[in-house]
């Protein structure tokens, strides 16, 4: 991804760079997270 805008990730402030980055982690997470869980939870 960084590859594709590479004159917005050089030219944009560091703090939309850090949440950019951020967000995307948290939401790799949320996918591995989710994709571990047991198919039938019991209960």
């Amino acid at each position: 991804m960084i590859l594709w805008q590479k004159n917005w990730y050089c030219a944009t402030n560091i703090q939309q760079v850090a949440l950019l980055e951020t967000s995307s982690s948290f939401t790799f997470f949320a996918i591995v997270a989710f994709s571990v869980l047991p198919a039938h939870l019991p209960g």
